[in-house]
């Protein structure tokens, strides 16, 4: 299936869209701070004593006038702890109580959007404590993301459409397929969403983040924008000057790419790759430019270079420049790509890996095989930190902002978030290591060979015997897909064939805490996507501040026939955080063969994709499937809907 990261990398804002059978959800774990001290004991030994360990819980959103539970946990390993709860931030609400683990206090009814913070203290019997820090936020009651209410629409292309939540089974469309620069397929198209949101450079919150504006390449060589709010127009507006847009090179190690300005959203940019004289995409005359999304039709783009990663100025939210390979360096350029200052040689290639902490505007660089920290606060690239051996790979790095993990071949590592340090081996496999997530105190990761997923472990962050969580059995693949509030959601599916189509056939959909515990699977079943929340913390370590509040079951996968796979499943809606089943949204159509669903959204609406088999003489078709759309809401029950049904074209959701 579509293989989907939301990347939302710090302020992109953006998804980035792969060839692959496989989806991956990628989400921020909360930092765990605090200190303590440890005492003397009798003879002149030094007794050290252990920290507690202190978890708030998970940042999630509430309605007001709904009862909301604080999930706190702590312990010691000398003895118990003590609880105490603080807010922090908002109105202030009444808690149940503010010494226990769980208290509850209810939601005020809201005007608008607002956010509380509560800090939770735990402390050991020495006397030592830490803290964490949950974010709920609550928005107004009857809206502001319950139900079908959104003040944005929903896209998707080959050709580009707008979705109105409202009235999800009619669908306007914006520039037909022939006239949108896109991949062979329309797998990759050029259509980028802008996002939008409030906010506040004191507590580094992102508030009401939403779509603004999609920014896309006509064959007619021009740039245009349309408005995704509901109170704007669908009508396209050219932006620049440029006429070469349908040279746009598009795939997998090109494209374009859209940056949020939270001080000014006109100032937010749409990046882009152009073809050189060969009219060659990939070759070294290929030419990066950049516009605002708020510049005329007679200002030109700006000439810009190849983007590492974006800098922004943390007081404001504006952005305030880029990190690019110029040649055979290391740059920074100011928000224009001009007045360039020289880092670091570059051999071969400088990559973006991961953002290890926002508020420290600290980077993870992949420099010819050998990882760096750059911090942007004062320009400094640090040592080597770890150096790729030939024919190893990197997973994708996690952080909670005070150290960074990541796998290389068959082993953890890990190394402070400051660079200050190199990496030492965490834990050793037999198998590679392919996936990582992290919760409070653990680090999770999946193992396995020859690209299937074979194992889900965990083991302590600072170390020690890792316990499995997970475990296929014979030619099976697990995959283990997002952590949320402890939980560890995953799939185990095995291959099959369904005549003229080649598909993963589900086995179970599972979750489990990362202590092996409250374990449920379900048969024929698969995770499949889900909505995520409207508010990001800057605070919290890692690259991806993003949090799915309900994630999507499929169930009722079966074979046999001319309506198999998915055809007839339940979707399901799921609370990330307690795993508890929601509302049925509604039961997928039957008579066709579903290979495959795969959803994303945000304020509880989202678009699915659903890969339908074609019998190899039914349709002409470059593909053995076509991609039509369906509409959910993550809360209202039977809210399935179909949007598209065209044999001739392979929609996909924009979710840039």
């Amino acid at each position: 299936m579509e293989h989907i990261k939301y990347n939302i990398n710090h302020r992109h804002f953006s998804l980035t869209t792969k060839w692959h059978w496989q989806l991956v959800i990628l989400l921020v774990a909360t930092t765990l701070s605090g200190c303590g001290g440890g005492g003397s004991g009798s003879g002149g030994e030094e007794i050290t004593n252990t920290l507690p360990t202190a978890n708030a819980g998970s940042d999630r959103p509430a309605v007001g006038g709904t009862v909301v539970q604080l999930s706190g946990t702590g312990t010691d390993a000398e003895g118990a702890v003590t609880f105490s709860w603080t807010q922090t931030s908002g109105s202030t609400v009444t808690l149940s109580a503010t010494d226990i683990a769980n208290p509850v206090f209810t939601a005020p009814l809201v005007a608008v959007t607002e956010v509380f913070r509560f800090m939770l203290t735990v402390t050991d019997s020495d006397g030592a404590s830490v803290t964490d820090t949950v974010v709920i936020t609550v928005t107004v009651a009857g809206g502001g993301g319950g139900g079908t209410a959104s003040s944005s629409y929903l896209f998707y292309s080959n050709s580009l459409n707008a979705v109105d939540p409202a009235a999800a089974a009619s669908p306007t469309l914006i520039e037909s397929a022939d006239n949108i620069v896109a991949s062979s397929f329309g797998i990759v198209s050029s259509a980028e969403i802008i996002k939008t949101g409030n906010y506040d450079s004191i507590t580094k919150l992102i508030t009401n983040m939403g779509s603004y504006v999609v920014v896309y390449a006509n064959t007619d060589g021009r740039l245009y924008r349309v408005s995704a709010l509901k109170s704007g127009s669908l009508s396209p507006i050219q932006v620049s000057s440029e006429s070469q847009a349908d040279q746009m090179c598009l795939g997998a190690m090109h494209g374009s790419a859209g940056r949020t300005d939270l001080a000014n959203v006109e100032n937010s940019q749409y990046l882009y790759l152009l073809s050189g004289v060969d009219n060659i995409c990939g070759t070294s005359d290929d030419v990066w430019k950049m516009i605002r999304i708020g510049m005329s039709a007679t200002e030109a783009p700006v000439l810009a270079k190849h983007p590492v990663t974006d800098l922004v100025d943390l007081s404001t939210g504006a952005l305030s420049g880029w990190l690019v390979q110029d040649g055979n360096s290391l740059s920074r350029c100011d928000v224009n790509f001009a007045n360039c200052a020289a880092i670091a040689p570059v051999a071969t290639l400088v990559e973006h890996r991961l953002n290890i902490k926002d508020t420290d505007e600290r980077f993870l660089l992949e420099i010819d095989d050998q990882l760096f920290v750059y911090n942007g606060i004062d320009n400094t690239l640090s040592s080597a930190v770890f150096t790729r051996s030939a024919g190893t790979f990197n997973s994708p790095a996690v952080s909670d902002g005070v150290n960074v993990y990541f796998g290389n071949g068959t082993s953890v590592y890990s190394f402070p978030a400051d660079g200050s340090m190199v990496a030492t081996e965490l834990v050793a496999e037999a198998s590679d290591i392919q996936r990582l997530e992290l919760t409070s105190n653990n680090v999770v990761y999946q193992i396995g060979t020859s690209g299937l997923g074979r194992e889900i472990k965990t083991v302590a962050k600072t170390g020690g015997t890792p316990l499995s969580l997970a475990i296929a059995t014979g030619a099976d693949d697990l995959f283990l897909v997002f952590e949320a509030g402890g939980n560890l959601y995953y799939n185990i599916r095995s291959s099959s064939v369904i005549p003229g189509d080649v598909t993963l056939t589900p086995i179970v959909a599972g979750v489990v805490d990362v202590n092996g515990n409250n374990r449920v699977e379900t048969s024929s079943a698969s995770w499949v996507g889900g909505v995520y929340s409207t508010t990001f913390d800057l605070t919290k370590g890692g690259s991806e501040s993003v949090l799915i509040t309900k994630v999507f079951r499929a169930e009722g996968f079966n074979l046999g026939g001319s309506s198999d796979g998915f055809a007839g499943a339940a979707l399901i809606s799921v609370d990330s955080v307690t795993a508890v089943d929601g509302v049925t949204m509604g039961t997928m159509p039957g008579g066709e063969r579903l290979i495959n669903v795969f959803c994303f959204g945000a304020e509880n609406n989202a678009l699915c994709g659903v890969f339908i088999g074609l019998s190899p003489t039914a349709v002409p078709s470059p593909l053995p499937f076509q991609n039509d759309l369906f509409y959910v809401n993550a809360t209202t029950a039977n809210s399935l809907t179909r949007v598209t049904s065209t044999p001739d074209e392979n929609e996909m959701p924009l979710l840039n």
